[in-house]
């Protein structure tokens, strides 16, 4: 029995990723400093009960996706160690839903790397990984967003920059001017 604060020893899979999916995945992953199986155990915890709100596929359609998962190019095996928990919940969410659980990992994974593409082929959604080295890296990301900017606001011309940075930037002018006030209130 695991005791509250106890851990307990992740299970080794043996899974296979398409190698561009898996290798962009990596990247943001270190680039973030996170240790890839701990991050993903967590993350795949959350997904994995938002299954429960889609049907079963029939039989059907498992067969004919099984058989499309047998003849994807481009995968390679990797091994993840996990949380036995969500290596069970996994199991037990991929035979009651029907699901080919590589196949379903290898588009979970495009998701964290690559984000949502429509039909298209057109970016809809940026990929949460992304986004978060983007605010980890450079604060100021969502100041530079188009919603801050259509809404009448620049990052270094407009008011944000007033209330956000005006202790970091000044013009010449504004220099002369603010040394011209200290030497008065000095009384120089």
């Amino acid at each position: 029995m695991t005791k509250p604060n106890e851990t307990k020893k992740p299970v080794k899979i043996t899974v296979q990723i398409h190698r561009t999916v898996m290798a962009k995945l990596t990247e943001h992953i270190q680039l973030l400093g996170l240790r890839r199986d701990q991050y993903l155990s967590r993350v795949l915890r959350n997904e994995l009960d938002n299954l429960n709100d889609y049907p079963p596929n029939s039989e059907v359609v498992y067969a004919y996706l099984l058989k499309q998962a047998s003849i994807a190019e481009g995968r390679e095996r990797y091994a993840l160690s996990l949380d036995p928990d969500v290596v069970k919940h996994l199991a037990n969410l991929c035979e009651k839903k029907r699901l080919v659980r590589d196949s379903f990992l290898n588009r979970f994974f495009f998701y964290l790397a690559f984000g949502y593409y429509n039909d298209l082929g057109k970016k809809i959604v940026q990929s949460p990984l992304e986004e978060a080295a983007g605010y980890l890296y450079d604060p100021t990301f969502d100041a530079r967003d188009q919603k801050v900017k259509e809404a009448g606001y620049d990052l270094y011309e407009g008011a944000l920059t007033k209330t956000r940075f005006e202790s970091c930037f000044m013009t010449d002018e504004d220099h002369k001017l603010a040394t011209t006030e200290l030497l008065v209130d000095l009384g120089l």
